[in-house]
């Protein structure tokens, strides 16, 4: 009866032991693989179908800031520009400074809104020929990365690390108990619910 007791005890810690190792290994994995999703952010996408590495999307975003400094740099001189200028080059510095991919698309977003808003006023400035000339380049600066921004497979990446462990019943129970690690999606839409691109390209055409 001793004998039997002790076996028993026996599988239990088997069993126990067993099912620890199971959900550490789950954490484990899906953890590692929402760091390599991330990492794609930075070192950019590798599309099997297509055989080449699409950039990472922080490499658009150091465009998207470049663009911005520039615009703010080139419009600061005009009076009537310099306190939208200023406020240009404010985001564009927190953009810089943000760590996790969802505030780095937060603080984009607002540059954008930002870079517009600076583009919208100069309009109505008497800016000279050589200044129009870069403004239109940091336009079409700004419009190439944003346009790479949405063709982007990075949200895709992430998309699929949610369809291979989100919805795990395992992998759910297991989220419950020791948090997960979980890709961050870079939002492509704006605050106000609407698709932040394409802009219409008479903010910079129809500047005089």
């Amino acid at each position: 009866m001793e004998l039997l007791k002790k076996r028993s005890i026996a599988i239990l810690i088997t069993v126990v032991v067993a099912i620890a190792a199971t959900l550490f290994g789950v954490h484990k994995t899906a953890d590692q693989h929402a760091s390599k999703v991330e990492a794609m952010f930075y070192e950019g996408i590798y599309l099997k179908d297509e055989g080449y590495t699409q950039p990472g999307l922080a490499t658009h975003l150091d465009s998207c800031a470049n663009a911005a400094l520039g615009l703010a740099t080139t419009l600061e001189k005009y009076p009537e520009l310099a306190g939208r200028a200023e406020e240009l080059l404010s985001v564009r510095r927190e953009l810089i400074a943000a760590e996790s991919i969802s505030d780095k698309s937060s603080a984009n977003q607002q540059m954008r809104r930002c870079f517009i808003d600076l583009l919208d006023a100069a309009q109505f400035v008497d800016l000279s020929e050589q200044d129009i000339e870069s403004v239109k380049q940091y336009y079409a600066q700004l419009f190439g990365a944003t346009s790479a921004i949405f063709n982007s497979r990075y949200n895709d990446k992430a998309y699929e690390h949610f369809v291979k462990f989100g919805q795990s019943r395992i992998v759910f129970e297991i989220d419950k108990l020791f948090p997960l690690k979980h890709p961050d999606y870079f939002n492509l839409i704006t605050n106000d619910g609407k698709d932040s691109w394409p802009w219409d390209d008479s903010h910079t055409l129809s500047i005089p």
